[in-house]
């Protein structure tokens, strides 16, 4: 993760805050960061790519950190 570290913006940073207080859908984080839905989502890919979150429930989009 640590290379994966430095390539984090603003709105990683923002979803990785976000799923610390729980899990949360990409939906309910696009609203809660007032961000387009699939920036949400572009930005998620990444983050289970670089294994900082990985997703709870595919279906509903549900994701949360990895531990």
């Amino acid at each position: 993760m640590d290379e994966a570290d430095d390539q984090l913006n603003e709105t990683d940073r923002e979803i990785i805050d976000a799923l610390q207080e729980g899990r949360e859908t990409t939906g309910s984080l696009a609203d809660a960061l007032d961000k387009h839905p699939q920036t949400i989502r572009d930005r998620l890919r990444w983050l289970r790519a670089w294994d900082y979150v990985h997703y709870y429930h595919e279906p509903t989009g549900l994701h949360e950190l990895v531990e």
